[in-house]
């Protein structure tokens, strides 16, 4: 579409006394439904990728892959990789297609698989933003990082992972109300429960494979699935259904953070 533009520049920069340069031109990029792209199809602004949780290595290398490819079915590249990779030769006459989608499956990537300490560094302002949780995390004997080392595998962006970490440092956290129905309302539950609480009381050293022994024990003992006691203690904890590895979560948590969870949700579900 902006080819026609280019005898227009030629002439004013010959006009100007420069040297023509050599243009290229990459082709354009339309939206989902190949319209052209509008404020409505989504981030208009760098910023607001930023604010968003987008890495700036997910966003570039998503921009590269825009009407290029390196030639095989690579989708992560490094910055290096794609100076050494690039060639006009590979870039496409045909439109792009902005899809945020693979943006943020780009992105979940990079929160995968880079260094730590540089994602936790990344997602500190969107910790701070929240005062909410800031204001627990710095209260708090858990540390960030350790939290999001845990997390970081289920989430795609920066501020999914402020919301996955949310019940580790808060203790007022919602249930989820399919998971009440669900795995509460069940014959034998709060027994189950009151059980389970018993064998974490007395687990020592309370940490990932003790954890997940004894539960197992617990199991066999009790003549009952591991899902029967997993499901709801992760409710119970959590205060959700699905999240990081059960025994991971209790280990971090600690015992006494753990039991007084026990104790609050015996309280608001299962008193007599």
């Amino acid at each position: 579409e902006h080819l026609s533009n280019t005898p227009r520049q030629q002439i004013l920069a010959q006009l100007l006394g420069y040297n023509i340069p050599q243009y290229a031109h990459v082709p354009m990029i339309l939206a989902p439904d190949h319209s052209k792209l509008s404020k409505r199809h989504g981030a208009t602004a760098v910023q607001e990728y930023k604010e968003m949780g987008i890495l700036p290595e997910a966003l570039i290398n998503y921009l590269t892959l825009l009407g290029w490819s390196p030639g095989d079915d690579q989708e992560i590249l490094t910055r290096e990789e794609t100076i050494k990779s690039f060639s006009l030769e590979r870039v496409s006459k045909n439109p792009a297609i902005y899809d945020l989608k693979k943006l943020i499956w780009l992105n979940g990537h990079y929160l995968r698989t880079m260094e730590l300490q540089t994602i936790t560094e990344r997602a500190l302002p969107f910790f701070q933003e929240n005062e909410q949780i800031w204001a627990a995390c710095q209260k708090s004997r858990l540390k960030i990082e350790d939290v999001i080392a845990l997390v970081r595998d289920r989430v795609k962006t920066l501020q999914e992972i402020v919301e996955a970490s949310a019940y580790f440092f808060l203790e007022d956290f919602s249930y989820d109300e399919k998971g009440v129905k669900k795995h509460f309302s069940r014959e034998n539950t709060g027994d189950i429960l009151h059980e389970t609480a018993k064998t974490l009381e007395k687990t020592e050293p309370f940490e990932t494979e003790k954890l997940k022994e004894e539960l197992q024990n617990l199991s066999r003992e009790l003549k009952v699935s591991l899902g029967k006691i997993n499901l709801p203690t992760r409710l119970v904890i959590t205060g959700r259904t699905m999240g990081p590895d059960l025994f991971d979560i209790i280990s971090l948590l600690g015992k006494e953070k753990v039991l007084a969870r026990f104790q609050r949700a015996r309280e608001l579900f299962f008193q007599e």
